[in-house]
Protein backbone atom coordinates (compact mmCIF):
# COMPACT_ATOMS: atom_id res chain seq x y z
CA UNK A 1 0.00 0.00 0.00
CA UNK A 2 2.87 2.56 0.93
CA UNK A 3 4.52 1.85 -2.09
CA UNK A 4 1.40 3.51 -4.28
CA UNK A 5 1.38 6.15 -1.72
CA UNK A 6 -1.79 5.20 -0.25
CA UNK A 7 -1.64 5.40 3.76
CA UNK A 8 -2.75 2.49 5.94
CA UNK A 9 -5.48 3.67 8.25
CA UNK A 10 -6.88 2.64 11.94
CA UNK A 11 -9.70 0.92 9.46
CA UNK A 12 -7.11 -1.10 7.78
CA UNK A 13 -5.09 -2.05 10.22
CA UNK A 14 -8.27 -3.32 12.42
CA UNK A 15 -9.41 -5.35 9.25
CA UNK A 16 -5.67 -7.23 9.23
CA UNK A 17 -6.03 -7.60 13.08
CA UNK A 18 -9.18 -8.91 12.79
CA UNK A 19 -8.41 -11.64 10.47
CA UNK A 20 -5.44 -12.79 11.95
CA UNK A 21 -7.87 -12.55 15.66
CA UNK A 22 -10.56 -15.20 13.69
CA UNK A 23 -7.60 -17.08 12.61
CA UNK A 24 -6.58 -17.78 16.20
CA UNK A 25 -3.32 -15.64 14.99
CA UNK A 26 -3.37 -13.21 17.94
CA UNK A 27 0.46 -13.08 18.07
CA UNK A 28 0.88 -11.49 14.76
CA UNK A 29 -2.01 -9.54 15.00
CA UNK A 30 -0.19 -8.57 18.17
CA UNK A 31 2.36 -7.35 15.94
CA UNK A 32 0.40 -5.53 13.68
CA UNK A 33 -0.81 -3.29 16.84
CA UNK A 34 3.21 -2.58 17.45
CA UNK A 35 3.55 -1.90 14.19
CA UNK A 36 0.08 0.53 13.38
CA UNK A 37 1.53 2.12 16.67
CA UNK A 38 5.33 2.70 15.69
CA UNK A 39 3.64 4.05 12.40
CA UNK A 40 1.80 7.32 14.68
CA UNK A 41 -1.63 5.43 13.93
CA UNK A 42 -3.88 5.55 17.19
CA UNK A 43 -5.66 2.53 17.69
CA UNK A 44 -9.27 2.77 18.60
CA UNK A 45 -11.61 1.39 21.01
CA UNK A 46 -12.59 -1.63 18.15
CA UNK A 47 -8.46 -2.26 17.93
CA UNK A 48 -8.38 -3.25 21.86
CA UNK A 49 -12.15 -5.05 21.41
CA UNK A 50 -10.49 -7.18 18.78
CA UNK A 51 -7.12 -8.29 20.63
CA UNK A 52 -9.43 -8.84 23.62
CA UNK A 53 -11.41 -11.42 21.85
CA UNK A 54 -8.78 -12.66 20.08
CA UNK A 55 -6.71 -13.14 23.86
CA UNK A 56 -9.81 -14.63 25.61
CA UNK A 57 -10.39 -17.03 22.96
CA UNK A 58 -7.31 -18.32 23.31
CA UNK A 59 -8.17 -18.43 27.09
CA UNK A 60 -4.89 -15.62 27.29
CA UNK A 61 -7.20 -13.97 29.95
CA UNK A 62 -4.45 -11.70 32.09
CA UNK A 63 -3.44 -10.24 28.68
CA UNK A 64 -6.73 -9.33 27.49
CA UNK A 65 -7.05 -7.57 30.98
CA UNK A 66 -4.05 -6.16 30.45
CA UNK A 67 -5.33 -4.56 27.27
CA UNK A 68 -9.13 -4.26 28.72
CA UNK A 69 -6.66 -1.75 31.44
CA UNK A 70 -5.04 -0.05 29.10
CA UNK A 71 -7.33 0.81 26.94
CA UNK A 72 -9.37 2.43 29.80
CA UNK A 73 -6.16 3.86 30.94
CA UNK A 74 -5.74 6.03 27.81
CA UNK A 75 -9.84 7.26 27.54
CA UNK A 76 -10.79 4.60 25.03
CA UNK A 77 -14.42 3.00 26.28
CA UNK A 78 -15.19 -0.60 25.55
CA UNK A 79 -18.01 -1.62 24.08
CA UNK A 80 -20.45 -4.07 25.75
CA UNK A 81 -19.30 -6.61 23.35
CA UNK A 82 -15.79 -6.17 25.00
CA UNK A 83 -16.54 -5.99 28.31
CA UNK A 84 -18.69 -9.11 27.88
CA UNK A 85 -16.13 -11.33 26.21
CA UNK A 86 -14.10 -10.57 29.30
CA UNK A 87 -16.65 -11.28 31.10
CA UNK A 88 -17.30 -14.41 29.80
CA UNK A 89 -13.53 -15.65 29.58
CA UNK A 90 -13.53 -15.25 33.10
CA UNK A 91 -16.72 -16.79 33.72
CA UNK A 92 -15.56 -19.94 30.96
CA UNK A 93 -12.39 -20.30 33.31
CA UNK A 94 -14.60 -20.56 36.32
CA UNK A 95 -13.06 -17.12 38.14
CA UNK A 96 -16.60 -15.99 39.17
CA UNK A 97 -14.79 -13.56 41.41
CA UNK A 98 -13.47 -11.83 38.08
CA UNK A 99 -16.13 -11.50 36.29
CA UNK A 100 -18.36 -10.35 38.85
CA UNK A 101 -15.90 -7.31 39.03
CA UNK A 102 -15.67 -6.30 35.74
CA UNK A 103 -19.19 -6.54 35.83
CA UNK A 104 -19.50 -4.42 38.97
CA UNK A 105 -16.87 -1.88 37.40
CA UNK A 106 -19.22 -1.65 34.28
CA UNK A 107 -22.52 -0.89 36.49
CA UNK A 108 -20.27 1.78 38.49
CA UNK A 109 -18.76 3.32 35.74
CA UNK A 110 -22.74 4.08 34.35
CA UNK A 111 -22.97 1.29 31.39
CA UNK A 112 -26.54 0.76 32.17
CA UNK A 113 -26.73 -1.49 29.41
CA UNK A 114 -24.25 -4.16 30.76
CA UNK A 115 -25.96 -3.19 34.04
CA UNK A 116 -29.72 -4.25 32.41
CA UNK A 117 -28.63 -7.24 30.65
CA UNK A 118 -26.30 -9.01 33.91
CA UNK A 119 -29.03 -8.75 36.11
Amino acid sequence: MEILGIKPTVVTYNTIIHGLCLRGRVGGAQMIFGAMRGRGVQPDSYTYGLLIGGMCKERRLDEASGFFDKMLEIGLLPCAVTCFTLIDGYCNKGDLDRAFGYRDEMVNKGNLYIAYLCF
